[in-house]
């Protein structure tokens, strides 16, 4: 629990260094646009692609907040031998639950973004002086360590069907799982929203991606009762005898959005948080990164959100339509919010990535450190080459 818990704090980290050397990359990079040239940063489709990967990194950040103060009241609980309660182990069993989904969830949206940071890039992303491949290759491994998703995530798909049965009952359920108590709520919830601006919502953006999980959660319940009613020996499912092992691909389908929703609300909390050490700007900038944040996520999430019955087919461009409206606000704080994280160049040691923004020259001292060019010719050249070159020429 305990690495599984700083792992997302840690995630957060790889995936800002990731986005901020290419943040810095595209403000600077001049391509286009007639003359004088523009910033790379300035087309849609860098905005696009990149600016989901800067939200993201802030996103685990917060989440790694939380779950760390979640495992701190954890371990108040063991010193204060209380976890042979009932509290004790209903939070155990959360904790599990919770940081195995999110772990899957975190390490695939943080190699992911590594990777497609390094894409946007460009060749020079490709090149070792980008740091991106040293970056990505340092980090995949975590997407295996502590388990790989197609394991953890079905271990938080359990849970989720069973706290949604506590929840019929009239159970309490705890946690970020809590939300799990209002399912007919959520489960018959729907947009109402008209227009674009008004998927610009915190509220509205968190209830969808709730109903979302709902929906998802169950039919995951849906499909193990229908699987434990069936005779193993007859049916064409993989999995054994376990119902819920043949249910796999439902399960964790349910704990990637559930684990989506949490993020989204743990972000939603943190940016809207008084600040002392911070002015109204500082906020607002938050606000509007954990606004694209989650309608990234509603954007891929909307073939499930109109089998959910949450957007109708008439709604259903309205989410992407508000967050390429957010796009060119978010891109004028892009920088500053990475430059945020306060990351040495130390750290990065990238070339285009530097913080003094000059990569060409930057490059160019990074190719001077190969020995190959300390000379004009190659040494090996000249002792190998040359010689049967000088050969031949005298035979002519």
């Amino acid at each position: 629990l305990h690495v599984r818990a700083n792992l997302v704090m840690g995630s957060s980290v790889a995936l800002a260094k990731a986005a901020l050397i290419a943040t810095r990359y595209s403000a600077v990079r001049l391509q286009g646009g007639g003359s004088p040239e523009i910033p790379v940063l300035d087309y849609q489709q860098q905005q696009f692609g990149l600016l989901r990967h800067v939200a993201a990194s802030y996103a685990l950040f917060f989440l790694g907040e939380e779950m760390r103060e979640s495992y701190a009241e954890l371990k108040r609980q063991i010193a204060d031998g209380a976890m042979g309660g009932a509290r004790g182990k209903e939070l155990l069993a959360w904790m599990h639950a919770s940081t195995a989904g999110l772990k899957a969830m975190v390490t695939g949206v943080t190699a992911d973004g590594i990777e497609a940071c390094r894409k946007l890039c460009g060749g020079h992303g490709y090149s070792s002086a980008s740091a991106l491949p040293a970056l990505m290759a340092d980090y995949v491994a975590s997407c295996t360590l502590e388990g790989t998703e197609e394991i953890l995530s079905v271990q938080t798909g359990k849970h989720l069907i069973r706290s949604l049965a506590r929840a019929a009952k009239g159970l309490s359920i705890a946690g970020p799982f809590e939300y799990i108590t209002a399912f007919k709520t959520l489960a018959a919830d729907r947009a109402l929203a008209r227009t674009a601006s008004e998927f610009l919502a915190p509220d509205l953006l968190q209830r969808a991606l709730r109903n979302r999980a709902i929906f998802l959660i169950s039919r995951a319940a849906q499909a193990v009762q229908a699987e434990s009613k069936r005779d193993p020996k007859t049916t064409t499912s993989t999995g054994g005898s376990n119902p819920l092992e043949r249910c796999g691909v439902a399960l964790s389908r349910a704990a990637r959005a559930h684990a989506e929703a949490h993020a989204a609300t743990a972000f939603f909390e943190a940016a809207a948080k008084p600040r002392t050490d911070a002015g109204d700007a500082v906020t607002q900038a938050l606000v509007r990164l954990s606004t694209l944040h989650a309608l990234f996520l509603l954007e891929s999430a909307s073939g499930d959100l109109l089998a959910s019955g949450f957007l109708s087919p008439a709604q259903a461009p309205l989410p992407q339509e508000a967050l390429l409206g957010l796009l060119p606000a978010v891109r004028r704080e892009a920088v500053s919010l990475m430059e945020a994280w306060s990351i040495p160049d130390g750290a990065l040691a990238s070339a285009i990535g530097a913080s003094h923004g000059d990569y060409v020259t930057a490059l160019r001292d990074f190719a001077r450190q190969e020995p190959l060019n300390d000379s004009d010719v190659s040494p090996a050249f000249l002792a190998s080459l040359a010689p049967l070159k000088e050969a031949a020429r005298a035979r002519l």
